[in-house]
């Protein structure tokens, strides 16, 4: 993936974490940019797949939600988590360091 695509993807979370955008901005805007996304590498697709599987389980609705729903806190967690993996991927020695 390119840095650029890349850098789409971490614009939109750091914007979701910091509460720029509500959480249902965020998760539309998520799974449109994950599902157009053609250019994805392996190790930065894990951790957004892994982001792609919390969207699919966020439940902004509590009488709709079950057991295996995740609130907008929980959804902000996870997210707080995945962008700090891929900023990694930002730089070139970071990807290296990773791939060893």
């Amino acid at each position: 993936m390119q840095n650029t695509e890349l850098r789409k993807y971490i614009v939109l979370i750091d914007a979701f974490v910091r509460g720029k955008i509500k959480s249902e901005i965020f998760e539309k805007e998520y799974l449109k940019l994950f599902k157009n996304d053609s250019g994805r590498v392996k190790q930065e697709f894990v951790i957004l797949d892994e982001i792609f599987a919390d969207v699919d389980a966020f439940c902004n609705e509590p009488e709709l939600c079950d057991e295996d729903d995740i609130d907008e806190y929980e959804l902000k967690q996870r997210c707080i988590r995945s962008l700090g993996k891929l900023e990694m991927f930002q730089s070139e020695p970071a990807k290296q360091a990773l791939a060893c």
